[in-house]
């Protein structure tokens, strides 16, 4: 990476615009793997930080869960169950890339900065609770549209799937220049 910025920048060679632009291509799809590579890395130390925490908070939701199903009252039981996903979704569907806002977290109220505190984790939590609902209502959406195949046979379905990846290799290898293969 750091040999094609200095590639680049320097006045030494002269380098033509195809190869000038090339070497920006090259470039840019190092930094985006570059910063992919460190997103993981973050994720994957967050996730070996916060496991237990999440661990007892998941335990925690699924008692809370298991009562809601056995409340008798039809109208408290819906409300509590869907509270109790919700939590169970920030639970599993937390974004790794922060740190972990835990759900059941208390301060003691009596102290002023605590109160301050408590309502600045509740904001963050609100947040990424609405961060987490659009994620699965899109995933949902997306979801419904693959059952449904849009009236395809299942056969049909899976040869325009096929096509679609062709085609795209094909596009592929053409921006990349190399020799196209048979497919």
């Amino acid at each position: 990476m750091r040999s094609i910025q200095r590639m680049l920048t320097t006045t030494k060679r002269k380098i033509s615009l195809v190869e000038r632009e090339r070497l920006q291509i090259k470039l840019g799809k190092l930094n985006s793997s570059f910063v992919a590579r460190q997103l993981k890395a973050v994720e994957k130390q967050n996730r070996a930080k916060y496991r237990e925490v999440r661990f007892y908070e998941k335990k925690k939701v699924m008692k809370i869960l298991n009562r809601a199903r056995k409340i008798s009252d039809e109208a408290n039981r819906t409300r509590e169950l869907n509270r109790a996903n919700e939590l169970l979704n920030y639970i599993l569907h937390f974004p790794m890339d922060r740190k972990y806002i835990s759900l059941f977290k208390n301060f003691n109220t009596s102290d002023s900065h605590n109160v301050g505190q408590q309502k600045r984790l509740e904001r963050e939590r609100n947040g990424v609770m609405d961060m987490i609902r659009a994620k699965i209502k899109s995933l949902a959406v997306v979801t419904q549209m693959d059952e449904g195949r849009q009236g395809r046979s299942l056969e049909e379905f899976r040869k325009d799937s096929l096509r679609e990846v062709r085609l795209q290799l094909e596009r592929d290898r053409i921006v990349q220049g190399k020799k196209q293969l048979p497919l």
